[in-house]
């Protein structure tokens, strides 16, 4: 849900920008969860980057994917 609304907002921009938002915001939220949750703040930095690196792949296939096959 949250990456819908995200996606929303960026739509318009190009894949990367789009890839580097994206994962920011998801990753971030998910961060503030966990710290809330009461996780210790070096666990939840650690894997704020960690999930950051993961989505920004996973999103920049993604977008590109997408890209591609809009352009077809």
């Amino acid at each position: 849900l949250i990456g819908l609304i995200t996606y929303f907002f960026i739509r318009n921009l190009g894949y990367i920008k789009k890839s580097i938002i994206f994962s920011a915001v998801i990753s971030t939220l998910l961060q503030i969860r966990y710290f809330i949750e009461g996780y210790p703040l070096k666990f939840v930095l650690e894997f704020l980057f960690i999930h950051f690196a993961i989505l920004l792949v996973v999103s920049l296939i993604a977008f590109k994917t997408a890209n591609y096959i809009r352009k077809l």
